[in-house]
């Protein structure tokens, strides 16, 4: 067949492949086979042998005849189609894939290689393909003149395989060695031309050629087309021309020149450089010309630039390259020359000012004698004048302008690597910036002999306080309790016997409400107290190292936890551990370290041993540590007391929790209230000091109730106690309270620990408080209730009302005749005080309602505030009273409050039938009784002492609780029965110009009863005409005016004016100048009533005037 050219456009469809697979089967002999030297058919091989088929073309589509294809050494020749057919190649690499002699469908072999040497003039390539079996292969190429059936005799015929394997090499492209390059090559700096310089044409590829084959197996299936590493080399003449003859066509290669750096490679001149397919090509051949001018090349020169600066590889003499300070070996002091070696050589630049030697222990220049660079520049020797001493810290400064290598770069500890030549480079040296130049520093150290004497450390001393004061100066200028042994730490700190474990909680909860209460800017309360630090000091000995170890009382040894106050004193190893150990520095320049010692108890024993140079224990020094803070009051009990505002305590336990007394005076700020609150009424066994239950609290004042004898002749309570009152109140009278006494109470004080009481605390002036005593451990309360552990002293008093009553704002100060476990007193200082608080509201002793006013005496000073109510209870309706601003203003710091007519005419809703109706006795004289709540009733506060009322009432001393109930006053009638007494002027026969009438009660007289819609005139004590006209009638001959201007000139118009007290009401009747007669009679319209009270009346006809 004749070759024809291929347009490369439809060279990749010229050749299809279904699949790229191998057929073969297992030997027999019965084979059936056809084929010419055109064309072949294999039909069902079963052999483990297989031929490989393939077809060979250049780049343009044309077959490539007679070239030489083998496998190993079974060889063929490509036909005129450019085809091949290697026979009987064995296959390998199926293995168990095998089965009955035939191999599995889809079983892979291993990969065949296939040489392809061309004929002349074409570039030799290798082609690598797997195996497949079982799958059926179908290969055409169209021919000139074919069909692309490819069922004519100019076609490569089909291949059809069942169940066998046969190899399809597919189509393979070798280039044809006809292209011709040539170019100028010029330095890209000058521009010049580059003469007798190597170019160098690296073969990367068939340009832009699609085959079945991937060139150089990209996808790394092991199959693909390789062509070898080809190289074309040309060299360029006196003006830079080179040329390549004879290269592959429609190739991509690579530029590269000897010498030069092509990384930036570029052209001018407009060359031909061919349309790239590759990756770092840079040309693509073109044999459609005769020579492919590519113009001028432009490379770059390649430098050499030393960019690394030099640094130390080692000091002569020194132990260790790894310290971050050499030491010196013990033959080195400086004066034989310390040599320190670099990785190469120096700039000889290096004068008197290139190096200084500083001690850093004694903060001294050290004088050197000598400063000597080596021949070859790579090692310098500084000599000292004088030895340095046995273990002084020096640094050597290396003036870093004066030590450069041949490129001008600057010794650097940074550009230093971790190794040179195999050994560790220094770790001691340092770039530094100092005063006035840039340094190069060698740190060093010259060496000291081990210390084998040693003494024990002197002065170890346990110190209460941090010597530079406190962070928290409020609280402890108030108390020496938050006196803390670290100033610098955000919890007061300190060692006190904490044997319930309660101690330190009890006073950081003192320490919050303290500064809760102060108005003090920029003082923050401790995060915490801890009652397990101690702090020591000790003079230091000629030790080269000190271990501290800390023993229980009971001799269990203790983990050690220390802080240095000093960071700068040493360093501490093995801290957290049984044994710790702490190391001077030398640059310490104080003779006396300060630790903090964490997790430490009263009588742990703290021993500090002293080791010298060779690690033996040489001495020893021991302190017991001691519990260095007093007791002191905490936070009280309340006793059930919680304000409103801050929502208290709850619970009752003694100690665990309360307030902090009001500023009265800078003597008490901070100082704890003892809050005595009703729930102290509950009387006390004296001898087992249980209480009676809360609920029985007010027994023994109820029980006292004035009695009456009933119908029966029994003798009751003279007033109903149950009908219409709220389960949360007890009622009582005048006669209970008086003849009641609350009786004895055992009051206990908290404490911050365990307390022993030497005698009797320093008492207000007239207080009945005795028996004091310690009570350690406490575990419940009065009413036999479990609580947190406690610690009191408690004291007793005959009657807790009149304590509470009479103490208010006193002190009970227990200065000197306290101390704690281990005899620590206290002292003034320590402010183990509580103030007295009464918490315990007023009781109304007596109320009395006299028509004017209810009147309530107490039994101390109350204030009224403006809203507060009181209530009124009848056996089956109420009222309630709220206080005027004026009746509250009226009414403050008194014990007797009066609640007047005028205030806001609450009485138009009293009726005394419905309200005072709870007597027991049916009698016609029996007095009328009510119940009066009083509940919102505040106590005064006392003024001279200035502690700050806290509106302490029977509703609001326990935050709402209602743990005890509220009391409540049976409150008495002084109300008269209603009279009227009736004057008339004017009123007779003829009578023209009208008359008066006159009303005179022992009440204030209800002018809305008179007229409905007149309790407003009650303020201006004034009736109009008309008003009169409607309240009033006349009957007979004359009509009462209503009119304020009345006709006939006949007088004065009609009115009527109330006196200022309310009891007298004067009337005018104008009748239009219309005479009287006899008979004639004058009354209201409406029952005659009482401002007392609704229910009292007198009927009009009872008040009827008539004339004679």
């Amino acid at each position: 067949m004749q070759s024809t050219v291929f347009k490369k456009a439809k060279l990749a469809t010229a050749v299809a492949m279904a699949t790229g697979a191998i057929f073969l089967a297992g030997c027999e002999e019965n084979k059936t086979t056809t084929e010419d030297s055109d064309r072949f058919e294999v039909i069902q091989q079963k052999v483990l042998n297989t031929s490989v088929f393939g077809i060979v073309q250049d780049t343009n589509g044309n077959p490539v005849r007679n070239a030489r294809i083998s496998i190993g050494g079974i060889n063929t020749r490509t036909d005129e189609s450019g085809a091949y057919r290697l026979k009987d190649v064995p296959v390998t690499g199926f293995g168990q894939n095998i089965v009955n002699g035939e191999v599995i469908a889809g079983a892979t072999g291993t990969p065949l290689t296939i040489s392809i040497s061309s004929a002349t003039g074409y570039l030799p390539a290798t082609v690598q393909v797997t195996p497949v079996a079982g799958s059926t292969l179908v290969q055409t190429a169209t021919a000139e003149g074919g069909s692309e059936s490819g069922n004519d005799k100019d076609s490569l015929v089909a291949i059809i395989i069942q169940n066998g394997v046969a190899v399809s090499a597919g189509l393979t492209v070798v280039p044809k060695i006809d292209a011709a390059v040539e170019g100028v090559l010029r330095d890209r700096t000058t521009g010049l031309e580059i003469p007798n310089a190597i170019v160098a044409l690296e073969f990367l590829g068939v340009n832009g050629v699609e085959q079945q084959q991937q060139q150089n197996d990209n996808d790394g299936d092991n199959d693909g087309t390789g062509y070898g590493s080809l190289t074309f080399q040309a060299v360029t003449n006196d003006q830079g021309l080179f040329e390549f003859p004879a290269l592959p066509a429609d190739s991509d290669f690579e530029i590269i020149v000897q010498s030069w750096n092509t990384e930036d490679l570029g052209f001018q001149g407009d060359g031909m450089l061919g349309k790239t397919s590759i990756s770092d090509a840079d040309i693509a051949t073109t044999p459609e010309v005769a020579k492919q001018h590519i113009g001028d090349v432009m490379v770059d020169p390649i430098y050499s630039n030393d960019l690394v600066s030099p640094f130390t590889t080692k000091v002569d003499g020194v132990v260790s390259a790894t310290a971050s300070r050499g030491m010196l070996n013990d033959d080195l002091d400086g004066t034989q020359g310390i040599v320190v070696h670099f990785n190469e050589p120096m700039a000889k630049i290096i004068d008197d000012n290139s190096v200084y030697i500083v001690d850093k222990m004694n903060d001294a220049l050290v004088d050197i004698q000598s400063i000597t660079l080596s021949e070859d520049a790579t090692y310098l020797t500084v000599t000292t004048a004088a030895p340095i001493g046995m273990g002084i810290d020096f640094d050597i400064y290396l003036n870093k302008v004066d030590f450069e290598d041949g490129s001008e770069n600057t010794l650097a500890h940074q550009s230093q690597p971790e190794e040179f030549l195999g050994k560790p480079t220094p770790a001691y040296t340092y770039d530094e910036s100092l005063a006035s130049i840039e340094s190069y520093t060698i740190k060093l150290k010259t060496y000291e002999p081990p210390l084998t004497q040693s003494g024990a450390v002197t002065n170890l001393t346990q110190i209460a306080e941090d010597p530079a004061g406190t962070q928290f100066t409020l609280l402890r200028g108030l108390n020496k309790n938050f006196a803390s042994v670290d100033y610098t730490s955000d919890d007061v700190e300190q060692l006190n016997s904490n044997e319930d474990g309660n101690t330190g909680e009890r006073l950081r909860a003192l320490a919050a409400a303290t500064l809760n209460e102060a108005p003090i800017a920029g003082q923050d309360a401790p995060d915490d107290v801890l009652t397990d630090s101690a702090r020591i000091h000790f003079d230091v000995a000629e030790a080269e190292i000190y271990t501290i170890t800390i023993r229980s009382q009971r001799g269990a040894d203790r983990i050690v936890n220390i802080d240095l106050v000093d960071n700068d004193a040493g360093d501490l190893a093995d801290n957290g551990t049984d044994e710790a150990a702490f190391k001077v520095d030398a640059d310490f320049g104080n003779t006396t370290v300060a630790m903090i010692l964490r997790e430490v108890e009263e009588n742990d024993v703290v021993t500090i041993t002293s080791i010298n140079g060779l690690g033996m224990s040489v001495a020893t020094a021991s302190l017991t540590l001691v519990d260095t803070v007093a007791p002191t009051t905490v936070l009280q009990n309340s006793y059930g007391y919680k304000s409103e505002n801050t929502n208290g305590v709850a619970g009752l336990a003694y100690g665990q929790g309360g307030e902090l007394s009001d500023i009265i005076a800078d003597s008490n700020l901070g100082t704890p209230l003892l809050n005595l609150t009703p729930r102290l009424l509950v009387p006390q066994d004296p001898t087992t000091g249980i209480a009676l239950p809360v609920g029985d609290i007010w027994n023994s004042l109820t029980n006292g109730i004035k009695q009456e004898e009933n119908n029966a002749g029994l003798m009751v309570d003279w007033v109903n106690t149950t009908s219409n009152i709220p389960s949360d109140i007890v009622v009582y009278d005048e006669t209970a309270f008086t003849n009641w006494n609350a009786g004895a109470r055992r009051i206990g004080i908290a404490f911050s620990e365990d307390v022993t009481l030497s005698g009797n605390p320093a008492l207000p002036v007239g207080a009945d408080f005795n028996a004091f005593m310690a009570q350690n451990n406490v575990v419940q309360n009065d009413q036999s209730n479990r609580i947190s552990v406690t610690d009191l002293i408690s004291f007793q008093t005959s009657d807790v009302l009149a304590a509470a009553n009479n103490h208010d704002g006193d002190v009970i100060d227990f200065t000197g005749v306290i101390a704690d476990a281990t005899a620590n007193a206290s002292t003034a200082d320590d402010n183990a005080r509580v103030v007295i608080k009464d918490r315990m509201p007023a009781m109304a002793t007596k109320a009395t309602y006299t028509g004017e006013a209810i009147i309530v005496e107490f039994n101390e000073p109350v204030s009224l505030r403006e809203g507060a109510d009181f209530t009124l209870r009848g056996i089956s309706s109420s009222i309630t009273v709220d206080i005027s601003e004026a009746t509250a203003t009226a009414n403050q710091n008194t014990t007797t409050v009066t609640i007047p007519f005028t205030d806001e005419n609450w009485y138009s809703a009293l009726s005394v039938n419905q309200l005072f109706n709870r007597q027991v006795s049916t009698d016609d004289d029996a007095t009328e009784l009510s119940v009066l709540v009083y509940d919102d009733v505040a106590d005064a506060p006392l003024a001279a002492q200035r502690l700050s009322a806290q509106d302490v009432t029977w509703t609001t001393w326990d935050g709402g609780d209602n743990e005890v109930k509220t009391p409540a006053i049976v409150i008495e009638s002084a109300l008269p029965e209603l009279q009227v007494n009736i004057a008339t002027a004017g009123f007779e026969n003829a009578r023209e110009l009208g008359f008066t009438v006159t009303y005179t009660s022992n009440h204030r007289i209800n002018l809305n009863q008179l007229l409905p819609g007149l309790a407003d005139q009650a303020k201006t004590r004034k009736l109009t005409a008309a008003q009169v006209a409607q309240a009033f009638r006349l009957t007979g001959t004359a009509q009462i005016s209503g009119s304020e201007t009345p006709a006939n000139n006949s007088g004065a118009p009609s009115g009527a004016v109330l006196s200022s007290d309310g009891k007298t009401l004067m009337v005018r009747i104008n009748t239009n100048g219309v005479g009287l007669a006899n008979s004639d009679s004058f009354s209201t319209v409406r029952n005659f009533g009482s401002a007392y009270d609704n229910s009292a009346f007198i009927g009009a006809n009872d008040l009827s005037q008539q004339i004679p």
